[in-house]
């Protein structure tokens, strides 16, 4: 697995979905997502998206982008249903800002939360194998776009 690669295409793949979010206005509560937690909500949807997609290569070494788009999102479809079954809902409200956002967030979205995480797995996967495929230079400059416009795209109203 090239880390670099999954770096800057999980940047780029976060720009374009906080793009969505903001500009296109696609999700009420994941907007306040960002809005309230800023900086530290994109490290946290950064680090879950590349912890899933090395799991899933660590599950399937070597295999095509396809075997590992699969891989992925079946290891986040089992982390997001975990995550909610033994954080979510056992966390009292008031324990966690972050958590209390994620109840409210389930409660409103309900089931359409897999489907929004794994078409960003999918995505990532997709272009972490456009970026393989580069030089370096090439996926780190696409990793530093990413990461300039996600700074900026944070904080657009």
């Amino acid at each position: 697995m090239y880390l670099l690669s999954l770096v800057s295409a999980t940047l780029v793949v976060e720009f374009l979905v906080i793009f969505c979010i903001k500009i296109l206005n696609m999700g009420k509560t994941s907007k306040l997502w960002y809005k309230e937690f800023g900086i530290v909500a994109v490290l946290c949807d950064i680090c879950s998206v590349m912890i899933g997609i090395m799991i899933a290569n660590f599950i399937v070494p070597k295999s095509s982008i396809l075997g590992l788009a699969i891989a992925a999102v079946i290891v986040q479809i089992i982390h997001d249903t975990l995550f909610y079954l033994f954080v979510i809902r056992t966390l009292p409200s008031g324990a966690n800002a972050m958590i209390d956002m994620m109840k409210t967030y389930s409660n409103e979205a309900s089931y359409s939360i897999i489907f929004g995480d794994a078409a960003m797995m999918v995505s990532t996967v997709l272009a972490y194998g456009v970026l393989c495929h580069q030089t370096m230079d090439v996926s780190a400059f696409a990793g530093i776009v990413g990461l300039y416009a996600v700074t900026y795209i944070i904080y657009t109203k």
